[in-house]
């Protein structure tokens, strides 16, 4: 029997009443009481939810949303909790013990669930890893943006109406880096520059026609057509002042543009272990070219797999190597046979370091020693740079060195 006191008047007038009641019944309440033990407190456990692309980068800010596993239709009071990454791409939590399912989304991503049980008291770690996914921009916007100057995913149209998808991060009252990738491979391989340079820069990684998720309109892929659209998405931001950086097969398209329109508006020119000049008529280069490209027609998927594991020289993660694979099909099979034979076939594009008035830098993998030397020889005030023990996606491989080289670069061009 239980007793509530409204107030001490009431109190004091039924006290004479209910003492012999009281002194009668604690006994009673005392050995109850000897009897029930308090349920023990479920002890919470530490719990540390990491989220990152699939090149290992952490990515911060990141939203994640932390629920029960309980019914919740007949649990109203099932746990929810939602929060942001910090700045290393953590999120650290406490829970009890049970079965739980975590969401994490940021801008750009395709958003993942996973479960995890979490122990009485004991510490759990989950991993989530995002996959670029330019669609959740589009629907979500910026619902789940990841910085104050967040990568976004944006489009223009070139003059003969394709639409170029292109990322952008950073301050645009910073100096601008534009970013032109390799054969069929997508803007976003240059995550390692794109997260790790845009506190000081302006960064844009653009989705030429035919690759990532851009256009893949039957014309117009060649070098000449494809450095036009460079320009004219450079008119399109008016940017001045931009440090050019093309990869592979974007150096003779970077070559091909200052050929073009020359360099009013550079800052520096930056070419990444790409040829500047091949001979059409060298029987040899000609029939390994037309090996590979059939090995690519007959086997596409096949092909690309190997091509794109043969890129890196560190480990990548499963995650990271698929999502390439991916991106790289998206160019059209006989779309991608054309690029390539336009590189097989263009000659020797030397002759343009005669107009690269601005300064130079060449970063290579040791396979490419004859060109290091070819640009040494053509333009001896270039830099060269021998990443001897990375790949030929160095600057993946290598970010950290890579990044702190561009940033170098762009100090001393700049001055």
């Amino acid at each position: 029997m239980t007793f509530v006191f409204a107030s001490p008047v009431l109190f004091s007038r039924i006290m004479r009443r209910i003492l012999p009641l009281v002194l009668l019944t604690v006994p009673c309440l005392a050995t109850a009481t000897q009897q029930t033990s308090v349920p023990a407190q479920p002890q919470l456990s530490p719990v540390t939810i990491t989220v990152t692309d699939t090149m290992g980068a952490v990515i911060a800010r990141a939203f994640v949303e932390v629920r029960s596993d309980s019914l919740e239709r007949e649990n109203p009071q099932a746990f929810h909790l939602e929060v942001r990454t910090d700045s290393k791409g953590e999120a650290r939590i406490t829970l009890p013990a049970g079965f739980y399912d975590v969401f994490a989304a940021s801008t750009g991503f395709a958003p993942i669930a996973k479960k995890v049980r979490v122990r009485d008291g004991m510490p759990a770690a989950l991993r989530l890893v995002l996959q670029i996914d330019v669609l959740m921009t589009d629907e979500y916007g910026d619902r789940f943006s990841t910085a104050d100057n967040p990568l976004t995913n944006e489009y223009f149209r070139t003059s003969d109406e394709i639409k170029i998808h292109y990322i952008e991060g950073g301050d645009r009252t910073n100096p601008t880096i534009l970013f032109i990738p390799g054969w069929t491979m997508p803007a976003s391989i240059w995550r390692p520059q794109l997260e790790g340079l845009r506190g000081k820069y302006h960064l844009i990684a653009v989705d030429p026609r035919s690759q990532g998720e851009s256009d893949t309109p039957s014309d117009g892929n060649y070098p000449e057509r494809r450095s036009r659209d460079f320009e004219e998405l450079m008119d399109h931001l008016q940017l001045r002042d931009v440090m050019l950086v093309g990869w592979s097969m974007g150096v003779p398209e970077v070559l091909a543009y200052a050929n073009q329109f020359g360099t009013g508006r550079l800052r520096a020119v930056v070419l990444v272990d790409g040829f500047v000049a091949l001979d059409p008529k060298d029987s040899q280069l000609q029939a390994a070219f037309a090996g590979m490209l059939k090995q690519a027609q007959l086997d596409r998927p096949k092909w690309t797999e190997a091509f794109v594991r043969s890129m890196y020289r560190k480990p990548q993660t499963e995650e990271y190597l698929h999502s390439i694979i991916r991106a790289s099909l998206r160019t059209p099979t006989n779309t991608a046979v054309t690029l390539m034979e336009n590189i097989a076939t263009m000659g020797d594009l030397s002759f343009v370091f005669a107009k690269l008035d601005k300064p130079v830098l060449f970063a290579y993998e040791p396979q490419l020693a004859a060109t290091a030397q070819i640009v040494k020889t053509k333009l001896p005030s270039a830099r060269l740079e021998n990443f001897e023990d990375a790949g030929h996606a160095l600057f993946v491989d290598d970010a950290e060195r890579f990044n702190k080289l561009l940033d170098d670069f762009v100090t001393a061009a700049h001055h």
